[in-house]
């Protein structure tokens, strides 16, 4: 893993952590980043992952890690932030939240239904550091759920949503179906997944599990 830094000052009020691979150009991100109306000073450090497999949640754990200020927002490498998403974070945050969603839009559309996305989530460092940080195991899929629902049961504090804290993504996500993951989403969190899924997600599941001998069994379970 690789670091790169920039600060618009030594004592930054918001970090923002990128995680990437070099077959990315993250360079459109980070000018748009820079161009934010925040009136304090804030930070970007892009964490490059020059492995093959997917490391996103290892790189994200490094930006955390790495990062100066108390509030981290999260985002993908190919995004388009709009310049007030900095402004809208930090009002966002009051003395008892720690994790602060929005919506998404541009075609990867996301309206807050308590599942969380990596590419427009802020969290309180030190809580985030406590509750263990992104899980590395789901290496990719379910990631920012599973964190999200995490900091909702173990974290000291609020996890809301916010309509004004918008980013924008492109319509295809990168991402591919881990059905073992979606399983253990669910065992570990049964109630948030059988109320916050939506049931044509929940249908795709039991599609994917019914063709397999291993997966009929569990189909009770989730349905």
């Amino acid at each position: 893993m690789e670091v790169e830094r920039w600060q618009s000052g030594p004592d930054p009020s918001i970090s923002v952590v990128l995680a990437t691979i070099p077959s990315t150009d993250h360079s459109d991100v980070v000018e748009k980043l820079k161009n934010q109306s925040f009136p304090r000073e804030w930070e970007i450090v892009v964490v490059v992952d020059n492995e093959p497999t997917d490391r996103r949640c290892e790189a994200r754990n490094i930006g955390l890690r790495e990062a100066k200020a108390d509030i981290v927002a999260h985002t993908d490498d190919d995004v388009s932030p709009p310049e007030d998403w900095l402004d809208n974070i930090y009002s966002a945050f009051e003395a008892d939240i720690i994790c602060v969603e929005g919506p998404v839009q541009g075609g990867m559309d996301y309206t807050g239904t308590g599942l969380y996305r990596g590419c427009n989530m802020a969290v309180r460092r030190e809580e985030a550091l406590r509750v263990g940080g992104w899980d590395e195991e789901y290496a990719g899929w379910r990631d920012d759920t599973e964190f999200g629902w995490r900091l909702e049961e173990d974290g000291h504090g609020r996890c809301i949503y916010a309509d004004s804290v918008v980013m924008v993504h492109p319509p295809a996500p990168r991402t591919d179906l881990r059905i073992d993951q979606e399983i253990e989403l669910f065992h570990r969190y049964p109630d948030r997944y059988r109320d916050r899924l939506p049931d044509s997600t929940r249908k795709d599941v039991f599609l994917l599990l019914n063709r397999s001998v291993w997966g009929q069994h569990l189909l009770r379970a989730l349905f």
